[in-house]
């Protein structure tokens, strides 16, 4: 359990990767702020977390009144923390980040790609089902 773990690792790293693990964690926040301590000065942190405002979360949500968990996926029954971008890069800074990119993986087909266009990507964020973020230690 890398929340009770003891570990001592200070300025080690140059790169930590949490490829879609802080989700399942009691304290994201918590061990990102360990890591910090982890990393030599001008390191990054990669992460990739599962995007809450995807758009077929909130259709369920909304027009069919569900929140049910399934066995993966973005409500996989072993998250315990939910993220949209706003709140990642928020959690990000307060642990001492700079965010030096973010990409979403979209749930690409035509639908998507001409909404996207047509929307001029204020909706990308809705269309996307997971981000990526590449945060330097500040």
């Amino acid at each position: 359990d890398i929340e009770e773990m003891s570990l001592s690792y200070d300025k080690c790293f140059d790169l930590v990767i949490c490829g879609d693990v802080l989700e399942h964690l009691k304290d994201p926040a918590k061990l990102l702020r360990r890591i910090h301590g982890w990393l030599k000065d001008g390191g990054r942190v990669v992460c990739c977390v599962p995007n809450v405002r995807y758009w077929r979360i909130w259709r369920d949500l909304i027009f069919k009144g569900d929140w049910e968990y399934a066995s993966e996926g973005i409500m996989d029954q072993t998250h315990l923390r939910f993220f949209t971008t706003k709140s990642f890069k928020r959690m990000l800074s307060e642990a001492s980040f700079v965010v030096e990119r973010e990409d979403m993986r979209i749930a690409v087909g035509p639908k998507q790609e001409f909404f996207n266009r047509l929307t001029v990507g204020v909706f990308r964020e809705f269309l996307g089902f997971q981000m990526l973020f590449v945060a330097r230690k500040n």
